[in-house]
């Protein structure tokens, strides 16, 4: 478990230099930024940052043209893939649009970093949400989340869809403390992993 503990510091670490040189100086052009997720839990086990972002002007596709603009000229960046989720009711992500970048490796780490605009509603959500499992955060908690996480990494050593979301579900929601009760509940909500 400690291995676990050191490895999710170590990625927030290097996560947090990353955000600073090659993330935050081109959203800050173009807008406002919190980061949620694994990074704002300190729960990282794979080199991946989620950000909801709010440009600063009405027209967030505009906002989204220029900045993938911007980023696919940076030396770093291997690609960006939108996804318009507002086209797609069927998902568990809320109305939206996901700018995913992925990086060339920098220091040996290929990070992704997932930059979300999302409707106004749903980003409080968002925010609320990651507060909320900070404040439930617990040493024991984290020890386990990390486990679970880690159980969950696929051949690509990235945490499969949803996976992230349905272990803190159980272990900070639901309040599961034993492998049985976890595994049921990550079975119900993701299948077979």
């Amino acid at each position: 478990m400690h291995d676990l503990i050191q490895k999710a510091s170590f990625l927030h670490k290097r996560c947090t230099s990353f955000l600073n040189q090659q993330v935050a100086p081109y959203l800050e052009k173009y807008g406002s930024f919190e980061v949620v997720g694994s990074y704002a839990l300190d729960l990282m086990v794979w080199p991946d940052l989620d950000i909801q972002f709010k440009p600063n002007q009405e027209d967030a596709i505009q906002v989204i043209g220029e900045l993938s603009k911007d980023l696919l000229k940076d030396e770093n960046v291997k690609s960006i893939k939108l996804i318009n989720f507002y086209k797609r009711p069927n998902t568990k992500f809320a109305a939206g649009i996901c700018m995913c970048v992925h990086y060339l490796p920098i220091e040996d780490v290929e990070w992704k970093a997932d930059i979300w605009i999302q409707e106004r509603d749903a980003a409080k959500q968002t925010l609320a949400r990651t507060q909320t499992w900070q404040a439930l955060l617990e040493p024991s908690t984290r020890q386990l989340i990390l486990k679970w996480k880690t159980r969950l990494l696929n051949d690509q050593n990235r945490v499969i869809k949803h996976g992230s979301q349905a272990v803190y579900e159980a272990i900070l929601e639901k309040g599961y403390k034993t492998d049985s009760e976890i595994e049921a509940h990550l079975h119900a909500k993701l299948g077979d992993f």
